[in-house]
């Protein structure tokens, strides 16, 4: 199992799609893949935004490589596999 350190994207950060997020710093995914760490993030932190007729549905900005990374972190050792933890050690 390996961890996976994702960021929020500075630039990205005013895109409509982080407002389907309650976590826009720092985490750690407990995940076999890249993909499955941007998953697993998008799940524990998704948020509900009421429909609009005007506006279309936006998915989690943990999917996008232009709003967030993903990088493997082989320093952590410390998230279990299925679990999210927080930039302060608290798991989401």
């Amino acid at each position: 199992m390996s961890v996976y350190r994702l960021e929020a994207i500075s630039r990205g950060q005013k895109d409509p799609r982080w407002a389907r997020s309650r976590a826009k710093g720092v985490v750690w995914a407990g995940a076999a893949t890249p993909e499955e760490a941007r998953k697993l993030v998008a799940l524990k932190t998704l948020t509900y935004t009421p429909p609009h007729a005007d506006r279309l549905i936006v998915h989690s900005p943990w999917y996008d490589e232009r709003l967030a990374t993903c990088v493997l972190d082989v320093a952590r050792t410390d998230v279990p596999k299925g679990e999210v933890l927080r930039g302060d050690g608290t798991l989401i």
